[in-house]
């Protein structure tokens, strides 16, 4: 992969080595490549309304296709989940997994050491 640049403003900067960004960046071209760094530069509402714009603009066609792959991986995701094949977690386990994350970002309790 190409040198992974931080961008973005306002709610955070986004960078093009983020695991969920990671798989498209790999198979993109240098021109689009470019293209996602300066979008990801701008502000999440621009983004936003860049996001609105790009997905307008797929043709229906593809926009049929994206459907029916998003419908056939929901139905292999719920028939997992009605098996007993993924391993599931109630709502609280999430919310303390994810606050423990964020309170690991956000460093030292300062109150906790005093």
């Amino acid at each position: 992969m190409r040198e992974a640049e931080t961008r973005g403003t306002g709610s955070g900067a986004v960078s093009l080595a983020d695991p969920g960004l990671v798989r498209y960046v790999r198979s993109m071209t240098k021109d689009v490549e470019e293209i996602l760094a300066a979008a990801l530069a701008l502000p999440s509402t621009d983004r936003a309304h860049l996001l609105a714009v790009l997905a307008d603009s797929v043709e229906h066609g593809e926009a049929d296709a994206m459907e029916a792959a998003w419908a056939k991986e929901i139905e292999r995701r719920l028939a997992a989940y009605r098996s007993g094949n993924v391993e599931t977690h109630t709502a609280e386990d999430v919310e303390r997994e994810a606050e423990a994350l964020i309170a690991d970002l956000d460093g030292p309790d300062i109150a906790a050491a005093g």
